[in-house]
């Protein structure tokens, strides 16, 4: 289960021809290997949004393409919605696009449309539940009488019991607390692992990106500002600041740190990172 995504020249204006034209994406190219983890940041109005919204083809590029797997998304309009299988994309709060009556029906919905007889139905709800750390007890209950994580976590399970090769999460940890935000992003980890697919992480949070990405998209008014590994990413840390976005906390702790003569390197993004650096100023007895 993997795909190699390509967006190429990819152009989207809204509102051509009025007073209200707007380029949102303007000229953006990259390309994502199978089973790669990208984090997308970028300042609201970024272009990121629509971006994502361009890959499982629930908009249409003015001009330019995606490629999944290098055949164009839109090359046969009649079979989009076979794209919406195989990229599998969740929105920011998916748990309020939740309908049906019980956790496992709501779950189905996605495999049932695809064709599958019940007997697969079943076996990809079940490991959708798995997946995402819903027990057997939650197959009957409401959505609705869930808490707000397990409410999101049944959203998520539904696009994941499709076995999509690419998943698009729009910030998949906004509103949650501390514990349910590293929950939900070691369950996503696990579910890459596991199954190879690729992922790409919509978010606001440069630390929950800085932890989990491989690469690092920044988006900046319509176009590609940057698009590296974290650590070159968060080392133009001035550059970052600039377009209105900050860099992860560690990294400021260890400028800071760098700032004041302590031998440490500034653009270390990562906690363990951190540990063991500090623990390695410490040993040596510089810190």
């Amino acid at each position: 289960m993997n795909a190699k995504l390509t967006v190429e020249n990819l152009c989207h204006v809204y509102g051509e021809n009025t007073p209200f034209r707007l380029a949102a994406l303007d000229d953006v190219s990259f390309s994502v290997a199978p089973g790669e983890l990208i984090g997308i940041i970028g300042h609201t109005g970024s272009g990121k949004s629509t971006l994502i919204s361009h890959m499982n083809g629930l908009m249409k590029p003015t001009s330019g393409r995606i490629l999944l797997d290098g055949a164009d998304i839109w090359a046969d309009p009649q079979k989009i919605r076979d794209i919406r299988f195989r990229v599998g994309l969740v929105f920011q709060y998916p748990e309020h696009q939740l309908f049906e009556d019980t956790v496992y029906r709501d779950i189905a919905f996605g495999p049932t449309n695809m064709g599958l007889d019940e007997d697969a139905v079943r076996e990809r709800v079940e490991e959708a539940m798995e997946f995402v750390g819903l027990g057997p007890e939650y197959r009957n209950r409401s959505p609705f009488e869930l808490s707000g994580g397990q409410k999101r976590r049944v959203a998520i399970a539904g696009v994941i019991a499709m076995r999509p090769e690419v998943l698009i999460l729009d910030e998949l940890t906004a509103g949650l607390d501390p514990r349910g935000c590293q929950e939900l992003l070691g369950e996503i980890c696990e579910f890459r692992r596991r199954t190879g697919c690729t992922v790409l992480l919509v978010s606001h949070s440069m630390d929950e990106v800085a932890e989990v990405a491989d690469r690092i998209l920044v988006m900046n008014h319509g176009h590609v500002e940057m698009f590296d590994a974290p650590g070159k990413v968060f080392a133009e840390a001035e550059r970052i600041e600039a377009i209105g976005l900050t860099v992860p906390a560690v990294t400021k702790v260890f400028r800071l740190l760098a700032d004041r003569g302590i031998p440490v390197n500034p653009s270390i993004f990562r906690r363990a990172d951190a540990l063991n650096a500090l623990l390695s100023l410490r040993k040596g007895g510089r810190l």
